[in-house]
């Protein structure tokens, strides 16, 4: 249960080569760019935790990292083409964020990569198909709707210009919306005037003068 922000000196762990694990706490903010000084790092595992913002292109660098985990958090922006420099990553785990964009190929010429998985993010286009990419065993893309394969390319046209279209509908309903309240509050506003003017003007009668005695 431990909370905050990760500190960024804790990147100057210089004995710490085997694991770093602080999955499934409260830890809060970014994850520290520091990390990717852990050069001598061969697993980290960050997930289930509240980490917000970007993923760091700096984990690029961290060339003897195994195991990357930075599942079930809120991370968002696109997936850095960096991480196809950790050219030693057997396992990546991205899962369960809200990561947008398309899926970088530079993941796919990762020589070992036995396990990826992208699922439940927002990420859209076409899967890459070079290499591990065609593993298909051990990668896991489900829950973005967006996504599609090369062989289904028809489909993310059509996704794409259903998005364009729900774009479209949004703003037109967005427009309805404000140009009905702006009638409203004009009708609305002519009416006070008019029921405000009604009162101010003079009531007309006939007015009695007594005879004079």
């Amino acid at each position: 249960m431990l909370v905050g922000t990760i500190p960024q000196s804790l990147a100057n762990l210089d004995s710490l080569d085997l694991i770093l694990d602080l999955s499934f706490n409260r830890l809060t903010g970014a994850i520290p760019s520091s990390f990717g000084n852990m050069f001598k790092l061969q697993e980290m595992r960050l997930s289930g935790n509240l980490f917000c913002g970007r993923i760091p292109s700096a984990f690029g660098d961290c060339v003897r990292m195994q195991v990357l985990d930075l599942s079930q958090n809120k991370l968002e922006g696109d997936i850095p083409h960096a991480l196809g420099q950790m050219t030693n990553l057997l396992h990546l785990d991205l899962s369960n964020n809200q990561l947008s964009r398309s899926l970088p190929s530079s993941i796919g010429y990762i020589p070992n990569l036995a396990f990826l998985n992208v699922s439940y993010n927002l990420l859209e286009g076409v899967i890459p198909e070079n290499g591990v990419y065609r593993n298909s065993s051990g990668f896991f893309f489900v829950g973005n709707a967006g996504l599609c394969q090369i062989s289904s390319a028809t489909r993310c046209r059509s996704l794409s210009i259903d998005k364009r279209n729900h774009s479209k509908t949004r703003i037109r309903v967005i427009l309805f919306v404000c140009l009905s309240i702006i009638v409203l509050l004009t009708v609305s506003y002519g009416l006070r005037l008019y029921c405000y003017r009604k009162r101010k003007e003079p009531t007309e009668g006939v007015v009695l003068i007594p005879p004079r005695t």
